[in-house]
């Protein structure tokens, strides 16, 4: 009997203790979930403040291709403390502060650009990529080697001509340079005489489209441009080779001969933004937009397209060679002037280009603007001009706009349309 009854009470005492544990191993459990609340509390607080703090350090990213501010300069500078600074971070939320540097304007650009995809459905390695990409310089390498090349000291500090150095050289790439493209621009600087300029400006331009060009090549198509600057003077009927055949002697004012202050301070020349006596670099009128033209960087009375379009050349004389030679040897081309299709006569030679009064009647007889040259023929006898007008023009597949002087002669084609 002593033992029945000793052995219902160490059964109890059993179920009494496994209770015990239960309610210890519950109020366990219910603790971790607690301590694991808080922890996750206390991470998202951590990476709202980490969030915060970057914003904070990092200013807004400005876009100007002219003045070389692009996303990856901006971003090489600011990457480390996006991505060292803010390494706990998750990548969306890395993506969200490089998006909220952008301005309204840029972030719209880019918006659309990512279209059908929502910028935060874009990766932070592909957001960055599309930026650099988007943002870019807009100067080609060719040009960014010559502007090295050309840099000159100005005046200033030291410290500032030395960056300007070292930044030209760095973005120009010059270790990348291949020996064809080393000879190509050795071979462009040795032509320095002004009968060249057309040379060096096509020479410029092949380059320009196809950087990875041979000098063998480029030789090839500007001597393509020779041997048609050749045939027009056979044309022509003059084979020497003079200043006043088919050129345009345009007047020149006379300087006044006072003595010029040397300054190293002052710079040599008004600044083409504004008109004004001071270095462009320090102009006030970078971000301004022209009235004009609806480009930025400078102002309406410096605006270049402005001055090209109200100011005709003021012109001395003219010699119209090519249009007064009868024969079949004679170069044509076909250019679309505002929409209508024109024989023109080639001579790469003169500087001006003229429209018969029969071409002239078929566009439409449009308004002319009073005449301010004086045209002579191969013999020297005046040619009638009637006025000049604006037009817009199309050959060999590029279109452009330039000023036509409508005379009693044939229609040529001068070197101002080539």
């Amino acid at each position: 009997m002593a033992d029945t009854t000793t052995g219902d009470q160490i059964k109890q005492l059993t179920e009494q203790i496994n209770t015990l544990v239960g309610v210890v191993s519950t109020l366990a459990k219910n603790q971790a979930q607690f301590q694991n609340s808080g922890n996750t509390e206390t991470s998202t607080t951590n990476d709202t403040k980490i969030f915060d703090s970057i914003c904070a350090r990092i200013p807004m990213f400005v876009y100007d291709a002219e003045e070389e501010k692009t996303f990856d300069n901006w971003y090489t500078r600011y990457e480390e403390v996006i991505i060292k600074d803010g390494a706990s971070l998750a990548e969306d939320l890395k993506t969200r502060i490089v998006l909220s540097k952008l301005g309204q304007k840029d972030y719209a650009l880019y918006t659309n650009r990512c279209l059908p995809k929502l910028p935060n459905e874009i990766s932070y390695t592909d957001t960055i990529k599309n930026l650099k990409a988007l943002f870019k310089s807009t100067t080609s390498i060719f040009r960014k080697r010559q502007e090295f090349l050309r840099t000159e000291f100005g005046g200033g500090s030291l410290e500032e001509y030395t960056g300007t150095v070292l930044r030209r050289f760095a973005t120009s790439e010059f270790k990348k340079m291949t020996d064809e493209q080393t000879c190509a621009m050795v071979w462009i600087a040795g032509m320095r005489d002004p009968s060249y300029q057309d040379i060096r400006a096509r020479a410029l331009q092949v380059l320009e489209q196809k950087p990875n060009l041979t000098l063998l090549e480029l030789e090839s198509d500007v001597k393509r441009l020779l041997d048609i600057r050749a045939d027009a003077r056979a044309v022509g009927g003059s084979v020497a080779a003079t200043s006043d055949v088919n050129a345009v002697q345009k007047f020149q004012k006379s300087k006044k001969n006072t003595p010029e202050k040397k300054d190293s301070k002052q710079p040599p020349s008004a600044c083409y933004r504004c008109g004004g006596n001071h270095w462009v670099r320090d102009c006030e009128h970078k971000k301004v937009t022209c009235s004009y033209c609806k480009k930025p960087g400078h102002l309406e009375k410096c605006c270049r397209n402005k001055n090209r379009e109200n100011k005709s050349p003021k012109v001395k004389t003219v010699y119209i060679g090519a249009a007064s030679i009868d024969g079949a040897e004679r170069i044509y081309r076909q250019v679309q002037i505002n929409g209508h299709c024109v024989k023109m006569l080639l001579d790469t030679g003169a500087d001006i280009t003229l429209l018969s009064q029969n071409d002239w009647t078929a566009l439409g007889r449009p308004k002319l603007e009073k005449p301010t040259i004086k045209v002579k023929s191969a013999t020297h006898e005046p040619v009638k001009i009637f006025g000049s007008l604006h037009c817009k023009y199309m050959m060999n597949g590029r279109q452009e706009s330039g000023v036509a002087f409508v005379s009693n002669t044939d229609t040529l084609l001068g070197r101002d349309w080539i």
